[in-house]
């Protein structure tokens, strides 16, 4: 049990902070690729509309709230592995939600 006064241990802040560097970067490559949606034409598939109105939003939005709850605990020190494996486990989700869409709505994929 921890006293009250005193500070985390520098190993109590491993979690927290490698969840927020991967909640930075995902988010960051997040952005470039949607920033690239109807790349060069402007002309959107389904899909693109679909990942821009729905899936893009709610991934930020996700994404923004993994960011504050490991800057939270960051500076409060806890050990929290269990939101790190949440947040990888939101990640894979995202992948899945995504390729599902991908594959079900029309994609501009050619013939």
């Amino acid at each position: 049990m921890e006293q009250k006064g005193t500070l985390p241990n520098r190993s109590d802040r491993i979690a927290p902070l490698l969840g927020l560097a991967l909640t930075l970067i995902i988010g960051m490559i997040s952005y470039y690729s949607y920033s690239l949606i109807g790349f060069p034409d402007g002309h959107l598939t389904t899909y693109a509309h679909f990942s821009k109105s729905v899936l893009y939003p709610l991934f930020f939005v996700v994404n923004a709230l993994f960011i504050v709850y490991f800057l939270w605990f960051a500076i409060k020190g806890n050990k929290r592995y269990w939101i790190l494996a949440l947040y990888v486990a939101f990640l894979l989700l995202s992948v899945i939600v995504a390729h599902y869409y991908s594959l079900h709505l029309e994609n501009g994929q050619g013939g």
